[in-house]
């Protein structure tokens, strides 16, 4: 059984480097149509990739030096193994011990505190048996930390803690509630280590910007000024800042993106002022998006619901970058209406939108009133759009 709740946030947190094939020498029996891949972290630490059928297991190893070292792969029955070394010894059988926990928790859930205060007693016997070097035992610490989520910051305060993305999780809860200034205050106050500091306040900034409500220019301005100043004490870095700017577009009573361009069929701009005087639902999406294409049934059938209201305008707008495969579909989904296409992907940038199909409805004075507007088929956009004033 794999480390789940260990490895799979890890491995989308890192920038893969896999080591050639020469570094993994299987030795002895084996799964069938086995296959290895070594992954590093960082600081002399990896994650050994081990592959066979449906079963994958992510064995962290440690080696300074991958272009001598060869790991010597035995399996334990199922469970791969390094032992080649303490320090490789210790982490193969803390592998173990949580991969058992993890069959035990699926097992017996309710017992779940019980089984994880005996990891970590496991895990102490483990190293005190093998007696790694300091820095695997920290990085076995801060594992069988997380596993049995225990916070503690004194193992926390490590540098190693910032290869385990549930240590900044559990940072973050530990900070606790507040404005952005206290909370990166309280974190500058009870973390020292500064790669700790510079990932959890990272991940703090990442989540002010992705949980703020954009909902009108006053609140985006004392957003954006509480994330400059805290950008500016804290000598944090301003991507954070310069991506909260890019949400101003997505403001209610933000007006249409000035700098926007939108073609008609003949490749002629579209003067989206020309629709003032209307509601404005746009859809956008693109030829080769599967979930846009299962709305147009949708679209259609609210179309021809709401006809009758002339003071409403459906717009759909392709982010095809070339204009054949948007003609082409447009002529097999039989699309009428206004079809405009914006092959320099314009308005989605502007908006900040980072996925499709996505919606938006536009006032009667080309100002946004709903920005991630209900999709077609949501039972609810009929009655929104028939109670616009």
């Amino acid at each position: 059984m794999s480390i789940r709740n260990y490895t799979a946030n890890m491995l989308l947190a890192l920038i893969a480097t896999t080591a050639s094939a020469q570094t993994v020498s299987v030795e002895g029996p084996a799964p069938d149509q086995l296959s290895t891949q070594l992954t590093t972290v960082g600081e002399g630490f990896h994650l050994l990739t081990c592959v066979s059928g449906y079963r994958q297991d992510l064995l962290p190893v440690y080696m300074e030096d991958t272009t001598r070292t060869v790991l010597p792969l035995t399996f334990n029955g199922q469970l791969p193994q390094v032992i080649n070394n303490s320090d490789n010894r210790a982490l193969s059988l803390v592998y173990a011990a949580v991969s058992q926990l993890q069959r035990d928790v699926f097992l017996r859930p309710d017992d779940k505190s019980a089984l994880t205060r005996q990891l970590v007693l496991r895990a102490d016997s483990i190293t005190d048996a093998c007696q790694p070097t300091d820095k695997v035992r920290r990085y076995i610490n801060l594992w069988t930390m997380v596993q049995a989520d225990s916070f503690d910051i004194k193992i926390m305060d490590d540098p190693l803690a910032t290869f385990f993305p549930e240590a900044t999780a559990m940072a973050i809860k530990h900070i606790g509630q507040g404005t952005l200034e206290q909370q990166l205050s309280r974190l500058y106050d009870e973390f020292q280590d500064s790669r700790v500091r510079s990932k959890v306040a990272d991940a703090l900034l990442t989540s002010h910007t992705s949980r703020f409500k954009f909902d009108s220019m006053e609140h985006f301005e004392q957003g954006l000024a509480e994330l400059e100043a805290a950008t500016s004490r804290f000598g944090l870095d301003s991507k954070h800042a310069d991506s909260f700017r890019l949400r101003r577009a997505s403001v209610v009573g933000t007006p249409f993106p000035a700098n926007v361009v939108l073609l008609d069929e003949q490749g002629k701009p579209f003067d989206f002022s020309s629709l003032r005087g209307k509601y404005v639902y746009i859809d956008l999406w693109a030829s080769w998006c599967v979930p846009c294409i299962k709305e147009i049934p949708a679209l259609k059938q609210l179309e021809e619901q709401l006809q009758s209201r002339d003071d409403l305008v459906f717009l759909s707008v392709s982010i095809d970058t070339n204009t054949a495969p948007w003609l082409k579909k447009k002529q097999q989904l039989q699309l009428d209406g206004l079809q405009l296409i914006d092959t320099e992907n314009t308005l989605p940038k502007a908006l900040n939108v980072q996925g499709i199909p996505f919606f938006v409805i536009y006032d009667r004075n080309g100002n946004l009133h709903t920005y991630n507007a209900p999709r077609p088929s949501h039972p609810q956009l009929a009655q929104l759009l028939q109670q616009l004033p």
